[in-house]
């Protein structure tokens, strides 16, 4: 039997949730929040935040932000089903590509985008503490 949870537009309320899922920049959220074309939405069960996802509106795509999945239900399909909604989303208001910005050392987000349809078109050279950056895109034309 499958977990029933659903993908809602994301609430200040969600920000204390959210802080428990191991990102603590409410500040940050906030911001993100407030810009006009900054979104956020949010994977809940049984009342319970249990992962979300930041983008924006830009004028030919969407751009992912953050894409965070709580450890426990890690593999489960939840950010798949987010990326789905933003992916029949973004088609609907007829975006040309969705884009995300993943660090290079991050290969398990790497091979999510890569099963999703993403592809690596740049490298960013240090653009992380960590080292270089891959800017992953998914072309909806």
């Amino acid at each position: 039997v499958g977990m029933i949870y659903k993908v809602r537009h994301m609430i200040s309320n969600d920000l204390e949730s959210i802080a428990l899922i191991g990102y603590d920049a409410t500040d940050c959220l906030r911001r993100h929040l407030k810009k006009r074309n900054g979104i956020g939405v949010v994977a809940e069960l049984n009342d319970h935040v249990i992962g979300y996802m930041l983008y924006e509106h830009n004028p030919d795509s969407m751009g992912i932000i953050q894409l965070v999945t709580y450890s426990e239900f890690m593999r489960c399909g939840i950010a798949s089903s987010i990326i789905h909604q933003l992916i029949e989303k973004s088609r609907r208001i007829r975006k040309k590509k969705i884009v995300a910005v993943v660090n290079e050392r991050n290969l398990a987000a790497l091979l999510f985008f890569k099963k999703h349809g993403f592809r690596a078109v740049h490298i960013l050279p240090d653009h992380y503490e960590t080292g270089d950056a891959y800017v992953m895109e998914l072309n909806l034309c």
